[in-house]
């Protein structure tokens, strides 16, 4: 059936009716494709009129490009079936504003059933949508919050109820839509519901207050609730809709951090007494989080896990937890604490049956979760300089209370702060205990110690430093040190400057009395740190009569080089002479000739132990062809010998040293002469000389008897023989002697030896 076709004076008269209502109207010919729009369409749809392009295509051209398929696909659908067209779409308009835009439409079909035109009207729905999308979105907004949002009644009848209220309550929508409201409020906070319902009626909004509210199961909540009228579009207050929040982990969190401030507090004020601050941080953690604490330590070896401090609830199960651990040696290996101590990481028991916790723990401690049920652990580990010192444990005695994720980061959190306080108090004491050491130490030393500062002021003084000057405590202090010196203070001045920069001078003054007498002194002075500042630490020696004895034995060893001398000189005279007369008294000659060298190397001994320890040994360094240096001694040596052989290993390249040649000759000569002295008849001996990139090395090597094991050690010592008989003749100089040469050379000397095999002497020499 075909539908009449209004004329062009209809269609005018429709459209002036449709401008006064705000719907535009619209004529698409289905045959010539030319939309007639009418003239208030063009205001409708924010578009400026163009006949050329009020065409379908003009049309969906500014039809929203997320949309034009779907309205194209509608109008196919409408013209293809015959079915009303209605639409809701989006138009961008000339002023790049978006409206939507309702459009209804139907087909007009001739006498044959062909579809001819489509008529229609258009309508902007964009203040619908707009607020259609607001009332969406607040609905969304309430119904994912994480706050209990209540819309209710002036007469307080509760009106709606979201998702967040039934997590807060307890209760289900359907068990509260339709009931009051006081039901959630305690008998003792009803004054707060009035007085926000007097608020309400006035259009006022009541702010966010602090208070508690009722659970399904009769709990009490921590909250913070505000109240804001509901006004319809004319004005009038239709309710008020109630946000509340549950406040439980933001004062949880305040009391948190609370307790850290006051932990930050105990451990600054009573770093000094640990005891008294892990019991404090024991109370605070119970009141906070836990039911029960108990903080161990472990021993200084390490093998056990000491409790610190004990806490509970009530003080009955506080002391008989403490009797438990008194008895009980907690090794610092087992149980779930020695877990925590050998692994350092937390143990995180948030839900637990008193079963499984007891079948977790020692058998030492049933009795005690027998009497005391626990339903929940954690244990975290104590740290102080990247290692455990000891753990904090948190336990709950009731249940259906877990410990949470936060629970355990904040119990670490505070035990972090712990473990620095506890290591701190730990080095105070060990500090306090090094000074009391140190101080007794220093008041009862025998040599002389004085402290002083870059300054060269004292900063204190011992007891025999002291009476050595003769000057009380109180006047040294108000001097410095250059008043004590005998010296200039420029030459002072030139020795300090040594000490800051070595930080270590050693050497002999003459120091100064209270009474002007004057006192030598050996000195000693180290530079350390105290209090990060560097001072000066000088121990004296009194050497008086060391050096009156250097002076007597200087005279005596002159005169009996002096009186031995001129004999010996006499003597090998004359051996020559008799050596060149009589050949056949050779052998009588060269015995004379070998004690002759005996009496001069224990007179060149005696005058070398003289200049080493008057600090005489002065070295005339020069540039020494090592190998041409070890050639000459051993000729020397196999010229005195021909019952031994000495082989010589040197490198083909030549071998450079810086030394003193007569000095370093002697120190060859006295080794020389042991292996072949302690070598049998045929034996070889081995020289080698050797280098790398840091060091000249030299061995020489025997085949004799070798050397005792006690031996080694004091071989080098002044005055001191290995072995026995007439193979410990001699002073006991000559190696001690050699030691003294090797040294002042920045070298080192030492033995190897097994005895009946042999013995090697080693000598290092820093490369130039």
């Amino acid at each position: 059936m075909s539908a009449s076709i209004p004329g062009d004076g209809d269609v005018r008269r429709y459209a002036f009716a449709m401008e006064a209502a705000s719907i535009g109207a619209w004529d698409w010919d289905l045959l010539t494709g030319q939309v007639w729009w009418s003239d208030n369409l063009g205001e409708i749809l924010g578009v400026e009129r163009d006949p050329s392009k009020e065409t379908l295509d003009g049309f969906l051209h500014v039809v929203h490009p997320e949309d034009r398929d779907r309205v194209r696909a509608a109008i196919s659908q409408t013209v293809e079936t015959g079915e009303d067209y209605l639409a809701e779409f989006r138009i961008i308009g000339s002023d790049g504003r978006t409206r939507w835009i309702q459009g209804k439409g139907r087909v007009i079909r001739d006498e044959t059933g062909q579809a001819i035109r489509l008529l229609g009207i258009s309508t902007d729905v964009t203040a619908r949508r707009e607020a259609e999308d607001a009332r969406s979105l607040l609905a969304a907004i309430v119904e994912s919050s994480t706050d209990a949002i209540v819309v209710r009644s002036l007469d307080g009848i509760i009106m709606s109820w979201n998702p967040a209220a039934e997590r807060l309550y307890g209760y289900k929508a359907e068990e509260m839509i339709g009931r009051p409201i006081d039901s959630l409020i305690p008998p003792d906070r009803h004054h707060e519901f009035e007085e926000n319902l007097e608020q309400v009626r006035r259009g006022e909004r009541a702010p966010a207050y602090e208070t508690v509210r009722l659970r399904s199961d009769g709990t009490l909540i921590p909250v913070s609730v505000s109240v804001s009228p509901i006004i319809d579009e004319s004005g009038r207050i239709l309710g008020a809709a109630t946000i509340t929040r549950d406040d439980t982990e933001r004062r949880r969190a305040a009391e948190r951090l609370q307790l850290l401030a006051e932990a930050s507090r105990i451990f600054a004020e009573k770093t000094h007494d640990l005891e008294s601050t892990l019991r404090a941080i024991a109370a605070q953690l119970v009141r906070v989080i836990g039911d029960g604490c108990i903080i161990r330590l472990l021993s200084n070896d390490g093998k056990w896990l000491l409790p610190a401090a004990v806490e509970y609830t009530d003080p009955e199960s506080t002391e008989f937890t403490r009797k438990i651990l008194e008895s009980v040696v907690q090794p610092a290996a087992e149980g779930l604490t020695g877990q925590v101590a050998q692994t350092g990481e937390p143990l995180f028991l948030p839900e637990v049956e008193p079963a499984e916790m007891m079948a977790r723990l020692r058998p030492e401690y049933h009795e005690h979760v027998a009497r005391y049920p626990t339903y929940g652990m954690m244990i975290v580990p104590l740290r102080a300089r990247g290692r455990v010192i000891g753990t904090i444990g948190l336990s709950r005695l009731q249940p259906g209370r877990p410990y949470t994720q936060a629970d355990l980061t904040f119990l670490q959190q505070l035990a972090d702060h712990a473990g620095l306080a506890v290591d701190n108090a730990r080095l105070l004491g060990d500090a306090q205990r090094a000074e009391h050491r140190y101080r007794t130490l220093f008041e009862s030393m025998a040599d002389p110690i004085v402290v002083f500062d870059t300054t060269l002021r004292f900063l204190d003084a011992n007891p025999s430093a002291l009476a050595l000057l003769g000057w009380s405590w109180e006047e040294l202090s108000e001097l410095r040190l250059p008043a004590l010196l005998v010296a200039a203070e420029t030459e002072v001045m030139e020795e300090f400057s040594q000490l800051r920069r070595d930080g270590r001078w050693n050497g002999e003054v003459e120091l100064r009395r209270r009474d002007g007498a004057t006192v030598p002194v050996e000195v000693i002075v180290n530079a350390t740190e105290l209090s990060g500042e560097t001072v000066y630490l000088a121990s004296c020696r009194d050497i008086t009569e060391r050096r009156l004895l250097r002076h007597l034995q200087e005279d005596f060893l002159a005169m009996v080089s002096h009186d031995l001398r001129g004999p010996l000189t006499v003597i090998r005279a004359n051996a020559d002479l008799l050596r060149l007369r009589r050949t056949f008294e050779q052998r009588n000659v060269a015995t004379i000739l070998s004690q002759v060298d005996r009496m001069d190397r224990l007179i060149d001994d005696l005058a070398g132990v003289v200049q080493v320890e008057t600090g005489g040994l002065e070295l005339n360094r020069e540039s020494v062809d090592l190998p041409a240096l070890i050639r000459h001694e051993v000729e020397l040596i196999q010229s005195r010998t021909d019952r031994h052989n000495v082989r010589i290993e040197t490198p083909s390249s030549p071998v450079a040293c810086l030394c003193d040649t007569k000095r370093f000759a002697q120190v060859l000569q006295n080794l020389l002469e042991n292996a072949v002295k302690y070598s049998p008849d045929g034996g070889e001996i081995v020289v080698r000389l050797e280098e790398n990139q840091t060091e000249i090395i030299i061995s020489i090597t025997d085949c004799g008897v070798g050397i005792a094991p006690q031996d080694l050690p004091r071989l080098f010592e002044r005055y001191y023989r290995a072995g026995d008989g007439e193979q410990a003749s001699g002073l006991g100089l000559g190696l001690y002697i050699a030691r003294m040469i090797v040294e002042a050379h920045g070298g080192r000397i030492w033995a190897e030896s097994t005895l009946g095999q042999g013995s090697t002497f080693t000598i290092t020499l820093p490369r130039d």
